[in-house]
């Protein structure tokens, strides 16, 4: 399917140590022989591998892939062509012409993009809630930066006395997973270049700043603690200094999350947060009831569940944001920045509920996530009208593979804000079951206040395209006519003067392919 159906001639590599894992994860061959011998000559060109490796290494490798090439069983052909893929590769990295790196030109290139490096950091805050503490209030973000305010959550490793929080900010594959003496961080280093949010707030905040640091160890390559991605604690001295903060403080910013992991090693049962991370959130809300206390969320994936969120008046998720993470996060907290981020995924209510994909198919389409694909608030608010689309009728898609998509967006609030206007199919019959809820395309805006623009969403008719006729779906994939309702953003809950406009119906009168007809060779 790589080389002929879809022409690739590149180099093929294997994931690390996949040639072993044939047999002792997948069962498929009984021996590394015949693992190298499969493997080799269903194409693959490199095999990664470590010296570290315990079994079957480099030097087990080479030899059993020479022998098999003395016995027949690999046609020498089979290593002149990847070979050939490897040499021209190189060929087109120049590293024949230069084969090393002039080590002077390091410093200029790490540390760099700083301006770009925030601007994602920032573009990728999403604003999961955001509720008033009264009925008459308004919501508890931003802050005011003249207040007075506790600072708190995971960010200290009482065995090296140093601050870690970077760690959960840069996530795996990073200095704080690996290569960073074994994953735990000595004082003097080594750090990448970077703000942490305690380091950006205490350049933020003109009134008291107070920064009470409960306990983490990363332990990257350790199953055995008490989260699957580190070492968290909450000490009785810790609690003691976090409610007499608590007490004075204007507001509580609490930094919650999981440490840097990868692979399985991030694996997990439930999606609730460390239970001292827990019992951190429920001694600030038991102490501090009437003073506002707003999450921070540092984590690669869901993690957090209603119980822990509704003891919280605001949940910021800044993902694992990276070197510039901290100051994105503190100039979204204080009003600085105002997030237009949406989540890219369900945030399940808990594993009960896993697997919740946005598009799933009914009747799973029900499972009624915590926050929902797509969801993310702003500091101000967007209003829509005058919905349209062209052409509203696609007579055959082969001619036409998008529609475009118009909608009029309004910022009714008193902040400038980005906003995402998305398109969805919401509605579709067909020969086969088709899902409730399709992306279709989306487009960022950005307005100030009372400012309005026309946002023209290209919509592409390839979203709505399915596998027909029998169960093992043999077929190509096609876009069957029919009647398809496109809605922008969620029908059910936006600002509108009627929901019937943020509505309208693309006719398809004719199936056709617009893709690959024949996505399996030779079937």
């Amino acid at each position: 399917m790589l080389r002929r159906q879809y022409g690739f001639d590149g180099v093929v590599i294997s994931d690390y140590n996949d040639f072993n894992r044939l047999i002792v994860n997948h069962d498929y061959v009984p021996n590394f022989r015949a693992a190298v011998r499969e493997g080799i000559n269903a194409g693959v060109d490199m095999y990664m591998i470590g010296n570290g490796a315990s079994s079957n290494g480099p030097v087990t490798y080479i030899e059993t892939l020479v022998s098999l090439v003395e016995d027949g069983e690999v046609p020498m052909e089979r290593i002149n062509e990847s070979v050939r893929r490897i040499l021209e590769l190189k060929g087109k990295l120049g590293l024949f012409e230069n084969p090393t790196v002039d080590e002077s030109k390091i410093d200029d290139i790490l540390g760099e993009a700083q301006d770009v490096s925030e601007q994602l950091a920032k573009e990728s805050m999403v604003l999961l809630k955001n509720d008033p503490l009264n009925e008459d209030g308004d919501p508890v973000l931003p802050l005011d930066d003249n207040e007075d305010l506790l600072l708190t959550g995971p960010g200290y490793d009482p065995e090296l006395d140093v601050n870690n929080r970077f760690l959960m900010q840069y996530g795996g594959w990073t200095l704080g997973w690996q290569g960073i003496q074994s994953g735990a961080p000595t004082e003097d280093g080594p750090r990448p270049r970077g703000e942490t949010i305690a380091d950006a707030m205490d350049d933020t905040v003109h009134g008291t700043l107070i920064h009470v640091r409960t306990d983490f160890q990363a332990q990257p390559f350790n199953p055995d603690t008490s989260d699957a991605n580190g070492n968290f604690g909450f000490t009785d001295e810790q609690e003691a200094d976090v409610r007499d903060a608590a007490n004075s403080a204007d507001a509580v910013v609490v930094v919650l999350g999981e440490g840097p992991h990868n692979e399985g090693f991030g694996d997990r049962d439930e999606l609730a947060l460390d239970s001292a991370q827990k019992d951190l959130v429920a001694t600030i809300n038991e102490e501090a009831s009437d003073t506002p206390i707003v999450g921070v969320v540092l984590a690669g994936s869901p993690r957090g569940t209603a119980a822990t969120f509704d003891m919280l008046d605001a949940v910021l998720f800044a993902g694992q944001p990276g070197s510039d993470g901290g100051q994105a996060v503190v100039d979204t907290l204080f009003g600085d920045y105002n997030p237009a981020g949406k989540l890219a995924f369900n945030w399940p209510r808990s594993v009960g509920k896993v697997p919740n994909h946005y598009n799933q198919y009914p009747p799973l389409d029900d499972q009624d996530p915590l926050y929902a694909f797509g969801h993310g608030l702003s500091y101000t608010d967007f209003e829509y009208a005058n919905l349209s689309i062209s052409p509203s009728s696609v007579s055959d898609p082969e001619e036409a593979s998008t529609v475009t998509v118009s909608i009029d967006v309004t910022n009714t609030g008193d902040r400038h804000g980005g906003h995402i206007v998305e398109v969805y199919n919401t509605q579709s019959y067909g020969s086969v079951l088709q899902p409730n809820r399709r992306l279709m395309g989306y487009e960022r805006v950005a307005l100030d206040p009372g400012e309005s623009t026309t946002a023209e969403i290209e919509a592409a008719l390839s979203s709505i395209a399915v596998v027909p006729g029998e169960v093992p779906g043999l077929q190509g994939k096609a876009i069957e006519a029919g009647e398809y309702e496109l809605s922008i953003n969620d029908r059910t809950t936006l600002q509108s003067s009627d929901n019937d406009e943020l509505t309208t119906t693309l006719s398809i009168r004719n199936t056709a392919t617009i893709t690959d007809d024949q996505p399996i060779p030779d079937r």
